[in-house]
């Protein structure tokens, strides 16, 4: 009876995992068939937020790289919101990027959004505009440094030659009343002084 029991519990085992290596089996399959129907453009923003820099760069080709969602987010927003500096430098390098397009301005204000100085740094060298506006909200990459109450991304874009000061928000405000209406003292004297 003893040796019955074992059998009938070793049978079992066995059934079980010969079902999930099955079942593994089929996910594999499905995974690689789901793989072989992504458009490039999937895989890219795949790769892009896993900063495979080696399967973007072999979809380069195949990708608009200007290409928008219904938001203003293209490929290059969406590496500046993975925070993706490595894949960024690469988009850029191909120059196929529109550095005019409300994607380009986006991916500014998200580096500056998160504070990335490295980031928004690599964007402006590039001729990102320091003034461009979110058709969204009409912050610049300044006003939205302020919102999240940066100074270190403040100063950094102040120092922007080509740095407007006077641009106002959809809500009529410029940074320097941005920063008075939410009362970021140290942000609205840094602003204050380079207005002088």
């Amino acid at each position: 009876m003893y040796k019955l029991f074992i059998l009938l519990l070793l049978n079992s085992s066995i059934n079980a995992m010969h079902n999930s290596c099955k079942r593994a089996k089929q996910a594999s399959q499905r995974e690689q068939r789901d793989f072989l129907r992504a458009s490039p453009r999937q895989l890219a923003l795949q790769a892009i937020r896993n900063g495979d820099t080696k399967t973007l760069h072999a979809l380069l080709e195949y990708i608009d790289l200007n290409l928008e969602n219904s938001s203003g987010e293209s490929f290059l927003t969406k590496a500046a919101k993975e925070n993706q500096l490595t894949i960024v430098e690469l988009l850029l390098a191909t120059r196929k990027i529109n550095l005019r397009t409300q994607g380009s301005v986006r991916a500014l204000l998200w580096a500056a959004q998160q504070s990335n100085e490295c980031m928004v740094r690599t964007l402006v060298n590039t001729g990102i505009s320091v003034n461009g506006k979110d058709n969204l909200t009409g912050y610049t990459p300044l006003m939205m440094a302020v919102y999240k109450n940066s100074s270190s991304m403040v100063s950094l874009l102040l120092k922007h030659p080509a740095l407007d000061l006077t641009i106002k928000n959809d809500e009529g405000h410029t940074a320097y009343s941005l920063a008075v209406r939410l009362n970021y003292k140290d942000i609205f004297h840094t602003i204050h002084a380079v207005q002088k």
